[in-house]
């Protein structure tokens, strides 16, 4: 029944009912009683009808706007998803409700919304796996690459790279010439460099310095969030998980600056030096290979041994969970000497320079 029939038996049946038979007449006469009490059965049976008239009139009377066709929900008989239909407040003026409307599409699981990111506990279990899977590989590079190297002058040769279409090469922008690391996204990610920590030497070289230290500083040159991003400086092996931070699995040791601690195969850390989370502040990384000592300094002050004893081929790595942009000296410009004044001269190649 439409609604125009509905407001029509309505007002049929209006005149019939009267407010004045829902009142039983106190009557002393019998017959008058049964006659009330009949008016009075007729008149409620008027207001439930006109009741569920009006319900009729009004029940299933809303509508939703797909597109720019109106349906009325009664008339929908595949579930809508309000998530992912377009409901607009306004309809076209070329629009009708006689038009005729296709229903929608049914509800997919196209519009649940995805799983963004791994626990903590996948993204461990991951990294171990990786880990286990690949094994450091402590090869130094070749006679070819050292010649490169020295050719170069030395300290010059180091940079950090990031292989394209990989994890990092999404989050991680490397600009200035490789002097300037950029991290785009609040996740997990370190960058390492192409040579590890080491001496390039060929047969004959006759080395003046034979301390052997290997160092390297960056700088916080901008910090969007300090007291949330962390960011890492310490040295790993290669292959190292591309999505986890300097310290935090095998193979590794780091500095992180959101709390001070240092971390070798470790996420919980150990407290070792004040934290680093303001822009302008400098933090050195440094190895010596004659005893597998690791240490950090800030701001050109040395902040004790983090780590010893611990030999591998190690590679300079940074790495932040937030965005910020860091500036990387590897000692090979005059113009940037280190903070770390017992550091100048050396550089990654671990060769003192000022003796040569």
């Amino acid at each position: 029944m439409n609604l125009t029939a509905n407001l029509f038996l309505f007002l049929l049946l209006l005149p019939f009912f009267n407010y004045d038979s829902l009142v039983i007449a106190q009557d002393k006469d019998s017959s008058n009683k049964h006659y009330s009490a009949t008016r009075y059965l007729a008149g409620l049976m008027t207001l439930l009808l006109s009741l569920f008239l009006c319900f009729r009139c009004c029940r299933n009377r809303r509508y939703v706007i797909v597109g720019n066709n109106i349906i009325p929900v009664r008339n929908i008989t595949t579930p809508v998803n309000t998530y992912a239909m377009d409901i607009r407040a306004d309809v076209s003026s070329n629009s009708s409700l006689s038009q005729s409307t296709q229903p929608p599409p049914p509800y997919t699981v196209i519009n649940i919304p995805p799983k963004i990111r791994p626990s903590s506990a996948e993204i461990l279990e991951a990294a171990e796996k990786f880990t286990s899977d690949n094994p450091p590989k402590d090869d130094l590079p070749s006679l070819e690459q050292i010649a490169d190297i020295k050719n170069l002058g030395g300290a010059k040769a180091w940079k950090f790279t990031s292989h394209e279409n990989s994890y990092r090469s999404k989050i991680v922008s490397i600009i200035n010439d490789g002097k300037t690391i950029k991290f785009l996204k609040n996740l997990d990610c370190n960058i390492q460099t192409n040579y590890p920590y080491f001496v390039p030497i060929v047969e004959g070289d006759n080395l003046k310095d034979v301390k052997s230290l290997h160092y390297f500083e960056i700088t916080i040159i901008e910090n969007s969030d300090p007291f949330n991003t962390d960011i890492a400086i310490g040295l790993t092996t290669k292959p190292y998980p591309e999505f986890r931070l300097p310290g935090l699995n095998l193979y590794s040791v780091g500095y992180h600056s959101i709390n001070g601690k240092k971390y070798n195969n470790n996420i919980i850390g150990i407290d070792y030096g004040p934290n680093w989370i303001e822009a302008g502040v400098t933090i050195g990384c440094g190895y010596d290979s004659n005893n597998g000592n690791v240490f950090f300094t800030k701001n050109g002050q040395f902040l004790d041994n983090a780590f010893t004893d611990i030999n591998h081929i190690w590679f300079p790595t940074i790495g932040a969970k937030g965005l910020c942009t860091i500036e990387i000296n590897f000692g090979n410009d005059l113009n940037n000497e280190f903070l770390y004044k017992d550091a100048r001269g050396y550089g990654p190649d671990g060769s003192n320079t000022n003796n040569n």
